[in-house]
């Protein structure tokens, strides 16, 4: 697993956004503070969009990859529910941060 992350240059980053967002699984709280400033980190790294529904798009492989190498210490009876509350719960940390990166797009005029 690490080999993956590392290959697709996550960092500790990804465990900050894994972190906050199993807190904030559940909650209808308000915007991550973390997604917020990762879509302006990245807006003003230079990332496209694309680049960051793909990384998104990784995080959530090896979420599910996670899952396939522990089959044999999980509980099928809450599996599914869980695994949807999750992938949940990452597309919203990608809405809030793409949402703040298009203001900045808006502010500094560049394409988003």
């Amino acid at each position: 697993m690490r080999s993956l992350l590392e290959r697709e240059g996550f960092n500790i980053t990804v465990a900050c956004n894994v972190a906050e967002a199993l807190k904030r699984i559940g909650t209808k709280g308000p915007l991550s503070s973390f997604a917020a400033n990762h879509g302006l980190t990245r807006r003003r790294q230079g990332y496209s969009a694309a680049m960051m529904v793909e990384k998104s798009r990784i995080l959530q492989v090896c979420i599910f990859h996670t899952l396939e190498e522990n089959l044999a210490s999980i509980d099928f009876s809450v599996l599914l529910s869980q695994v949807m509350i999750i992938a949940d719960e990452v597309d919203s940390q990608l809405r809030q941060a793409m949402e703040c990166y298009v203001e900045e797009s808006i502010i500094d005029m560049l394409p988003a």
